[in-house]
C-alpha cells in the first residue's frame, strides 16, 4: 500500500505530497482531500507537487483506486508537477486522462528544483 504524506513545503496555492512505497503510515485520502479543499478555498485553486519515491507500478495502480476524491477536486487543480525516476512514470503520465485544462509535467529527481519553480510560477 503506498504511503502519502503532505510535505512541510506546502504553502500558498501549492500542496506538496510525497508518495512512496511502503507499509502503513501516511495520511488517509480524506485528510489529503480536506487539505486540498482548504487551499482551494483560500486561493481559488491549487497546484500539486508530487515527489514519487520507491513506488512500483502496481502500488501506483492501487493508489489510484484509493484517491477517488481527485475527481471531485479536478476542476480546482491548475497544474501538477510530478517528480520521479521510475521508468514507468513518464509513460503513465502521458497516457493518463487529464480532466479539464490541468497542466501536468514530469521532472526527473535531478530536476526537483525546476519542478518546484514550475509549479509555483504563474
Amino acid at each position: 500500500m503506498p504511503v502519502v504524506d503532505v510535505l512541510d513545503e506546502s504553502a500558498g496555492p501549492v500542496l506538496a505530497l510525497r508518495v512512496s512505497g511502503g507499509r502503513g503510515g501516511g495520511l488517509e485520502p480524506a485528510a489529503i482531500a480536506r487539505r486540498a479543499e482548504e487551499i482551494a478555498l483560500q486561493h481559488g485553486a491549487f497546484r500539486l507537487l508530487v515527489l514519487v519515491e520507491g513506488l512500483g507500478m502496481l502500488e501506483a495502480a492501487s493508489l489510484r483506486s484509493q484517491m477517488s476524491f481527485v475527481a471531485g477536486l479536478a476542476g480546482r487543480v491548475e497544474r501538477v508537477a510530478v517528480v520521479g525516476d521510475q521508468g514507468w512514470l513518464k509513460t503513465a503520465l502521458r497516457s493518463a486522462p487529464v480532466p479539464g485544462r490541468i497542466a501536468v509535467k514530469h521532472f526527473s529527481s535531478a530536476r526537483v528544483e525546476d519542478a518546484r519553480e514550475w509549479v509555483k510560477s504563474l
